[in-house]
């Protein structure tokens, strides 16, 4: 499978101190899955994979995982 990273974003409900106010707090949401891809054939410093399925676009440095 192919992640993308969570982008970062502002928690606009989360807790604050003094009544609600405060500063915002940044968090990292979670990793997004964006597609499928079959690895066939590997050598010492190269591999070559064939995307089967892509969500939306595949980008350089995008994570490869085991499939979900």
């Amino acid at each position: 499978s192919i992640f993308q990273s969570g982008r970062e974003a502002i928690d606009r409900y989360g807790e604050r101190t003094f009544f609600g106010f405060g500063p915002l707090q940044r968090v990292t949401l979670p990793d997004e899955h964006a597609g499928e891809l079959m690895i066939f054939k590997t050598e010492a410093e190269l591999s070559f994979a064939l995307v089967m399925n892509a969500i939306s676009e595949i980008q350089v440095g995008d994570s490869v995982r085991n499939p979900i």
